[in-house]
């Protein structure tokens, strides 16, 4: 099996982040969890008397070992943390890369959540892009979540959001009806998800961005047109305002240069649960500055806490 021990991306990555974030002797356990014909690399980190569970989904330029430093505020806020590489990214071992759809992100996430809740702890849901309504998706499905996070609900079905989603607005405008026109000419092809997504605009600091990009795995991945297409015809399993599952915390960047809170909250706004927005200061689409960083920790806080006592 591969492992995220020494490996040179994973460092390169490592090294452009400010060090408070790398910081510390917290460091995750390499589980795998078979999730039909995927064989799931999951991130497992262990707080000391751990008060809840924490699930983390990573977005369309990740892997579930870039969500280091949030796991990391979560063990310390007296959590368990689990993040998985969704199929296609990371190391997660996948039969035929060109059959991906959406729909395999979805099952995955379902079921990594319902083996966190497995355990009997407070299950919290944590998405980061892509993976905001994902999570959302998931525990929607589930209903084995006490609280869910998530920095942006990116709902594709709204054009608006599917065009700042794309690298460039005529990507996001075309792209779903050229795909859709013969998708068994298409569905296979494997195509750089850098040149369809703004993923340069993931990180405000281009160091940042640049190392992730340089990852095959994640930022420079290429996937399948059917992961696309599918992603881009899909919409929330449940709408927002039937959503009833748990408290939900729009935890979104202040200075997000990709999706800004606007298209969030076209989603936010429609939600009938408890809700509540928070603004991270001079944080970008992948949250790594100060004091953005401190605020999101105090809310993993505020959540666990509240879960685990209620």
């Amino acid at each position: 099996m591969e492992s995220y021990q020494n490996d040179p991306a994973i460092k390169r990555i490592e090294n452009t982040l400010p060090e408070y974030l790398v910081r510390g002797d917290e460091q995750p356990t390499e589980e795998w969890m078979q999730v039909g014909d995927f064989n799931v690399h999951v991130d497992h980190w262990h707080a000391a008397a751990p008060k809840a569970v924490m699930v983390l989904f990573h977005g369309g330029g990740g892997c579930g070992r870039y969500l280091a430093p949030y796991a990391r505020m979560a063990v310390r806020a007296g959590a368990d943390a689990i993040a998985p590489d969704l199929p296609g990214y990371g190391l997660t071992e996948v039969p035929r890369k060109s059959s991906l759809t959406y729909h395999d992100w979805r099952t995955t996430a379902s079921a990594v959540v319902s083996r966190a809740a497995a355990d009997g702890l407070p299950v919290i849901v944590f998405g980061g892009s892509m993976g905001g309504l994902l999570g959302y998706d998931a525990v929607a499905t589930t209903r084995k979540a006490s609280a869910l996070l998530a920095t942006c609900f990116l709902d594709v079905s709204k054009p608006e959001v599917r065009q700042v989603a794309a690298r460039w607005p005529w990507v996001g405008r075309i792209s779903g009806p050229a795909l859709s026109i013969a998708p068994r000419l298409t569905d296979r092809i494997l195509f750089p998800m850098e040149y369809i997504g703004n993923v340069a605009a993931i990180a405000n600091d281009p160091k940042v961005s640049k190392a992730i990009l340089a990852d095959r795995r994640t930022g420079g991945n290429a996937m399948p047109f059917g992961f696309l297409r599918t992603f881009l015809d899909s919409k929330p399993l449940v709408a927002p305002a039937d959503f009833n599952v748990c408290p939900v915390i729009l935890v979104h960047p202040a200075d997000d240069r990709w999706t800004p809170v606007e298209y969030s909250k076209h989603f936010f706004d429609e939600l009938t649960a408890p809700k509540k927005c928070v603004m991270l200061d001079n944080a970008g689409h992948f949250p790594v500055e100060q004091p953005g960083v401190d605020q999101l920790a105090g809310e993993f806080k505020l959540v666990i806490d509240q879960v685990s006592s209620s």
